[in-house]
């Protein structure tokens, strides 16, 4: 009867949906891959972005060296590969013929979404919260992957800035 008990105590403790251990390592790796597919897309967009200020015609692809610095970002070899892998499958990112990469019309619609919630943030501490501006940034970081559409609307609403404390437009 023991033996019995404490095999289905292992198998709960394991398998329990919400609470077993096997659940909760599910539920941080679909957060990791979350953070790391939105880290990617937000550094191809500000790629993106400064290529298109640069005057360049079309954004310039993300070139090989900062397309690997975009694995890099997000800390975990594998998982960054494997998010990589899937953002160009699913049609959201898009390799150049030297591997660097480029936002397709979806990617560009993602990306945006993600770099407006961090500059909303960002602006929303430096005006709000007293942050001083230049500590923004990592903060910021940090919550943009928590951000809703409800609360980016509302940030956008009653802060009502066309730009970020460092002077960048907000998408």
């Amino acid at each position: 009867i023991a033996t019995t008990a404490l095999g289905l105590f292992v198998l709960a403790v394991l398998l329990a949906p919400r609470h077993g251990v096997i659940a909760k390592r599910l539920r941080r790796l679909g957060l990791s891959v979350r953070i790391c597919r939105e880290d990617m897309l937000g550094l191809v967009y500000r790629w993106h972005e400064a290529t298109e200020a640069a005057g360049s015609r079309g954004a310039a692809a993300l070139p090989p060296v900062l397309a690997s610095d975009a694995l890099a970002l997000s800390r975990a070899g594998l998982l960054g590969r494997a998010v990589l892998a899937w953002l160009v499958t699913t049609g959201v990112v898009l390799r150049s013929g030297d591997g660097g990469l480029r936002l397709t019309t979806t990617g560009l619609g993602e990306s945006r979404r993600i770099v407006r919630g961090h500059r909303l943030w960002e602006t929303y501490l430096a005006k709000r919260a007293g942050v001083n501006p230049a500590k923004v940034h990592a903060p910021a970081h940090a919550t943009e992957h928590f951000l809703t559409d409800d609360l980016r609307s509302q940030l956008d609403e009653d802060l009502g800035e066309p730009h970020d404390p460092h002077g960048r437009v907000i998408p």
